[in-house]
């Protein structure tokens, strides 16, 4: 019997044996296929391959450097071209920028300059003359109506025309067709597109609200549109001259003179250097423009609260106050009325019975 026993004991411990040594192998078959997996999926080269990419970049730039200085060393003017390019690409899209900020549609006509007395002054200072001596179309009307003032001095933003009669001649004199075509071809030019361009920032400017009130003498932050503009279509003007002496890059055999051709190149390199410094004063005239932008915004905000607020509202709260007062009394006295009617009814109806009653005979 106890042998017996010992044997099923030892039968059950052998099978139990086998069944933790079999979970066992399970568990470390799957523990061995997980690792494999992520061993599979860690990029060991991952810091090698990233080394590698940075170098191979690094060469491709210095092969790119090389290739670049190569390139404008055997042929400066076509690298000048390239650099000449690129510059008037991002002038022109800066400047495209600017004149769709201001509402400026691109491409349309002169016409729509007519009355713009900084597309006047702009285009006299790209054409070098002097707005001060253009050409009075009626000088007996200005000697009449403001005989203080100089030759179309009423035709600037301040002081504004004193009376409606001059500011309706004013709107009358127009640009001439000669004018319009001037200001045409000043718009289309990639030098004048620049004082086209400061034209319509000073319209834009001048056209705010707030640009008449004292803010801006205020914080000494008022800019001379007129002065602006004159002077930055004065030095687009003088560039675009510099250009035109310049000329056009050497051909034949003075284009493979590298004497020549690095002289050409040094000097249209400065006048390039200048017009994007140029530009940058245009961009930063739009800048200016912007801020009084957000000054006009602020301006109509304060009128607004000011509008807003000029309904007291401690005023508004004791009229509502009242008006529910008033309303409640009103509602307790026809209570009452009802309640007296009712009682008074009553007691009328009971004496005309009496006296009914007393009438018979």
């Amino acid at each position: 019997m106890y042998k017996f026993l010992g044997i099923l004991i030892l039968v059950v411990f052998v099978l139990l044996l086998a069944l933790v040594l079999c979970l066992m192998v399970i568990g470390a078959s799957m523990y061995q296929s997980q690792l494999a997996r992520r061993l599979r999926t860690v990029d060991w080269l991952r810091p090698f391959r990233a080394r590698l990419i940075a170098r191979q970049s690094e060469r491709q730039r210095l092969s790119a450097e090389r290739a670049e200085q190569e390139f404008r060393r055997t042929d400066p003017l076509g690298a000048l071209a390239a650099d000449l390019q690129r510059s008037r690409r991002a002038r022109q899209q800066a400047c495209d920028d600017i004149l769709v900020e201001v509402g400026d549609a691109l491409g349309q006509t002169s016409t729509d300059v007519d009355g713009d007395q900084f597309m006047f002054r702009a285009l006299d200072a790209w054409n070098g003359r002097e707005f001060s001596e253009r050409p009075v179309r009626d000088a007996t009307f200005i000697e009449r109506y403001s005989p203080a003032l100089k030759p179309l001095e009423w035709f600037r933003s301040e002081p504004e025309p004193s009376t409606p009669e001059v500011e309706s001649h004013a709107r009358r004199l127009l640009m001439t067709s000669e004018e319009r075509a001037a200001v045409d071809v000043m718009r289309t030019d990639r030098t004048g597109a620049l004082a086209y361009a400061a034209a319509r920032l000073a319209s834009r400017t001048s056209s705010y609200n707030c640009w008449s009130t004292d803010f801006f003498d205020t914080y000494g932050v008022r800019v001379d549109l007129d002065d602006e503009v004159t002077s930055i279509s004065r030095r687009a003007a003088d560039i675009a001259h510099r250009i035109a002496v310049l000329g056009p890059p050497p051909d034949g055999e003075l284009r493979d003179d590298l004497e020549v051709a690095e002289a050409y190149c040094s000097r249209a390199q400065l006048l390039n250097q200048q017009l994007d410094v140029h530009m940058e004063r245009l961009m930063a005239f739009a800048t200016y423009e912007q801020g009084v932008a957000q000054v006009e915004i602020g301006v109509r905000k304060q009128q607004q609260l000011h509008r807003i607020n000029g309904v007291e509202g401690h005023e508004t709260d004791a009229v509502t106050v009242d008006d529910r007062m008033r309303a409640e009394r009103m509602r307790m006295s026809a209570r009452e009325s009802a309640i007296l009617a009712e009682g008074y009814l009553g007691t009328i109806e009971l004496q005309v019975a009496e006296l009914q009653r007393l009438a018979r005979p």
